[in-house]
């Protein structure tokens, strides 16, 4: 009731008329009280095994270290690919109302580290991507992030999945 009543108000000011109907002040309430959206350069997604794979990797010979290294950059590897496929579109048209496919995938650049911040063993990436993908159109246009975080728990889930599959035996 509250908003409502305010919500009248402030159209009214702004419009310098009163609201046609509900869903007229019902959608200028809705866009003046969503966060501003702000735009950002790129993502930063991390790839980090379990707390065990890191700690055996910390604590591991160096077999045992370059195996654990190996099965992580393999699931990074399939879980890029898989964000391609499923996480990566681009939009066009009026108000971005049409999901287009993009050609050539992701941008983006791998960062290798091996510690937490407090400094105990921690092996993990950061891969940073890029937010502009090149549509099918051949038109450079920004990456869907909205789609890309909607696929974030079934990403992590797949890379999670993918480090157990490529982990030997006796870590995994």
């Amino acid at each position: 009731m509250i908003r409502a009543r305010e919500g009248a108000l402030a159209f009214r000011e702004a419009k310098g008329r009163p609201a046609a109907d509900k869903e007229e002040l019902g959608r200028f309430i809705t866009a003046a009280t969503r966060p501003p959206q702000q735009a950002v350069a790129g993502f930063d997604l991390v790839f980090s095994p379990a707390k065990s794979v890191s700690l055996l990797w910390g604590l591991g010979d160096e077999p045992t270290r370059q195996a654990i290294e190996a099965a992580q950059a393999v699931a990074i590897a399939d879980t890029v690919k898989y964000l391609e496929r499923e996480a990566v579109a681009t939009r066009a048209g009026t108000n971005g109302v049409a999901q287009i496919d993009v050609e050539g995938g992701l941008i983006a650049t791998l960062f290798r580290h091996y510690d937490s911040r407090n400094g105990g063993p921690q092996l993990h990436d950061h891969l940073v991507v890029a937010n502009k993908v090149k549509g099918v159109d051949g038109k450079w246009r920004t990456l869907d992030s909205k789609l890309l975080h909607r696929q974030g728990v079934a990403a992590s889930e797949f890379y999670n999945q993918r480090v157990r599959t490529r982990s030997p035996a006796r870590w995994a």
